[in-house]
């Protein structure tokens, strides 16, 4: 006996349901969350964060790993002139031990087990479409927001990275870092994050088009055994300061080959 009329509409449910779920479930965005809360569960993650614009290039570097059941911050910053180096201002920070912020050592942040604090932090976030993210670990644009698309690997110190590009309008949340940007996430070998890339875009229909002077914030994660902690700000200011220039050579390579694969030239 055939199936009655009825069960065929269930079927055709349950088959598109299956295909929605299946295409969810190996998504760009997917993806790359997964290797997000990868990240965020680790015991350590240090990101060097670089803010280019045309006058100067500012690095960050922001250091967050677990000191017995509490989460603790070392930070430190530096600024470039392009093509010159370090700053004037920058060495002089350097040379009197003023670039590195140990203050987070003193407000250790209580963490569940498993390091529940930063994947509910993203978690949240995420929950609540936030455009933007903010928090350690984290990448500043939401996988899930940003229309991800797979564009194929990256070469990165002997392994290959996994290269996703999309773009992101801030629609929501607490936090903007621009109105609009195009995307570049790669995801390590590991499961991990290793950089992200993101480049400010005009918005249609504002008034003022593309910025004349675009700015691009260009992010690495590592997952290091040192930290930048009370050790670190004791070395002698010509090693802080070789950290930080290896740092800004390893972000503008990244940015470098993201350039010459034509990855940016999307529209």
């Amino acid at each position: 006996m055939s199936p009655r009329w009825w069960v065929w509409p269930l079927v055709v449910a349950a088959v598109v349901d299956a295909a929605l779920v299946g295409r969810f479930e190996t998504s760009s965005g997917l993806a790359v969350d997964r290797a997000v809360l990868r990240s965020v569960h680790g015991s350590n993650c240090q990101q060097a964060v670089l803010v280019r614009s045309a006058a100067s290039d500012q690095l960050f570097v922001i250091d967050t790993w677990r000191r017995g059941g509490a989460v603790v911050s070392g930070t430190a910053s530096a600024a470039f002139v392009p093509g010159a180096g370090l700053t004037p201002q920058s060495k002089a920070a350097i040379a009197e031990g003023g670039e590195v912020n140990l203050s987070m050592l003193q407000r250790p942040v209580a963490s569940p087990p498993g390091d529940g604090l930063m994947a509910n932090r993203y978690l949240q976030q995420v929950g609540a479409a936030s455009s933007w993210l903010a928090g350690p670990c984290l990448p500043f644009a939401n996988p899930f927001q940003s229309h991800l698309q797979r564009m194929g690997t990256l070469p990165d110190g002997g392994q290959d990275l996994t290269v996703y590009r999309g773009d992101l309008r801030y629609a929501r949340g607490s936090f903007q870092l621009f109105a609009r940007a195009q995307v570049w996430m790669g995801v390590r070998p590991d499961g991990r994050m290793g950089f992200e890339v993101l480049k400010e875009a005009a918005v249609p229909g504002v008034t003022g088009g593309v910025p004349q002077a675009p700015v691009t914030v260009a992010t690495l994660f590592q997952y290091p055994h040192s930290h930048l902690g009370r050790a670190f700000a004791t070395q002698a200011p010509a090693l802080r300061a070789g950290f930080y220039q290896k740092e800004y050579r390893r972000v503008l390579t990244t940015i470098g080959d993201l350039v010459h694969d034509g990855l940016r030239t999307h529209p």
